[in-house]
């Protein structure tokens, strides 16, 4: 596979994340809470990676039992984000958590520089400095309207959801687990849905919640918050790095704004269309790292 398609595959899985915030919104709207969204998200998507897989199953189980908690361990990671970012909102203003979140950038860099002993090249490092800078007014935020006091545990919960999406990326880049790609799909969604049941008791599947549109709701963000991103990332990431893909998920952000001014009737004011271009800058800069190499 070629550099090129592994940044494709990259970013269009970073771009299918960029759907959860409108379908999340709606899933608000229609009354329903964030432990039975993220329930539900898991357990679609977990149930749509097994059932899609049946042709692995016992293969799937003839894996070690170091390979499988490896896989969990993984999959509870990419968990962990959506649930940090989902508390964090409680205290945060939205534009505030994503701007948290997409530290991911940094962090990645770091952990591939820390883990992998690969320095980041001065345009990758350039690239995820613009990102970075394009990201406030994307968000809607400009020096005069971001307030110098957060709220220390919706800043800490932000933050950890940065660590953990990094980390998610990192060892994805770096499985070692030799199976194909459904298999290790499987334990890393079967992770996923194991620390969401643990941080958030599963009352939705006794509360008539599902009968009542919640199913709905989690069979699209099952899809595009984790089948077609885990498999995505599990096919790019191996081939361009951990700082390459953290970069490239940079693509997230433009991709919920643009959602969210087709489906929620939002507006995007110049200041936020001039950060998302500032984003789009810093993404065509990584790229050009693969014809440049600096």
């Amino acid at each position: 596979m070629t550099k090129l398609t592994a940044s494709s595959l990259v970013l269009l899985g970073s771009a299918s994340y960029g759907m959860l915030s409108t379908i999340t919104k709606l899933a608000y709207q229609g009354g329903f809470s964030p432990a039975q969204v993220v329930g539900s998200q898991m357990l679609f998507g977990a149930f749509g990676f097994w059932l899609s897989s049946a042709y692995y199953w016992k293969a799937s189980w003839q894996l070690s039992f170091s390979s499988i908690l490896q896989l969990l361990l993984t999959g509870s990671l990419s968990g962990l984000t959506g649930i940090f970012y989902y508390l964090s909102l409680q205290t945060l203003p939205a534009s505030y958590a994503v701007i948290l979140l997409f530290q991911f950038t940094w962090i990645g860099l770091g952990l591939e520089w820390l883990f992998a002993k690969r320095r980041p090249t001065r345009l990758k490092m350039l690239a995820a400095i613009v990102i970075a800078v394009g990201t406030f007014p994307a968000a809607g935020f400009s020096i005069y309207s971001i307030s110098p006091i957060l709220p220390l545990p919706g800043l800490v919960l932000g933050l950890l959801a940065a660590v953990s999406y990094a980390l998610f990326i990192h060892l994805n880049a770096n499985n070692a687990v030799q199976a194909p790609i459904m298999i290790c799909n499987n334990w890393m969604v079967t992770g996923a849905l194991l620390i969401a049941f643990i941080v958030f008791p599963p009352h939705f599947l006794f509360d008539s919640s599902l009968s009542s549109g919640l199913w709905m709701y989690g069979v699209f963000l099952g899809l595009f918050g984790i089948i077609l991103p885990f498999y995505l990332f599990a096919k790019g990431t191996p081939h361009i790095g951990t700082g390459s893909s953290a970069v490239l998920g940079a693509v997230e952000l433009p991709v919920v704004i643009a959602c969210s001014l087709l489906f929620l009737d939002e507006q995007i004011s110049l200041h936020q269309a001039t950060g998302i271009a500032i984003i789009l800058f810093g993404i065509w800069l990584s790229s050009r790292q693969f014809k440049t190499g600096l």
